[in-house]
């Protein structure tokens, strides 16, 4: 992989994450501490092509994916299925994959972004970072897949 400062993904990865609901879906949101949360929700996932490629996923609890996604889409909760949280997810997994992409020279594009519905925690040994909006937790998280031999 190239070689890219890791305070640089982390400053990189905030700002996207910042421009994402402040300007896209008009919320506020606060990094917090890293955290262990389980319970239903939808987790997002794209590659970027770097060598080893990285593996960029934002993970959060149903409540916010439901109102996050009743903003984006102006509709109201109620009117928003889980197929629109999982395509919210898809969206904002992409604009923050992106956004780091543009920090490797050898990066070529991105994969398409899959989303799934899930209730385990962001695992161990990855980088991450954490935000709160209206009392639910969420993550964005990297990690790079070791290439094969």
């Amino acid at each position: 992989m190239n070689q890219v400062d890791p305070n640089d993904l982390e400053a990189c990865v905030v700002e996207a994450t910042y421009g994402l609901f402040e300007q896209v879906i008009d919320t506020p949101i606060e990094r917090i501490a890293p955290r262990k949360v389980t319970g239903p929700g939808f987790k997002g996932l794209v590659q970027v092509p770097t060598s080893p490629p990285m593996t960029v996923h934002v993970q959060m609890p149903t409540p916010l994916a439901r109102m996050a996604a009743a903003k984006v889409f102006n509709r109201p909760d109620g009117a928003i299925s889980d197929e629109d949280c999982s395509d919210l997810i898809g969206e904002m997994t992409n604009i923050v994959a992106g956004s780091l992409n543009g920090m490797f020279a050898d990066a070529t594009g991105l994969s398409l972004p899959t989303t799934h519905q899930t209730d385990h925690p962001v695992p161990d040994g990855v980088h991450q970072l954490w935000f709160c909006n209206q009392d639910h937790a969420f993550a964005v998280w990297w990690d790079v897949v070791p290439q094969m031999n």
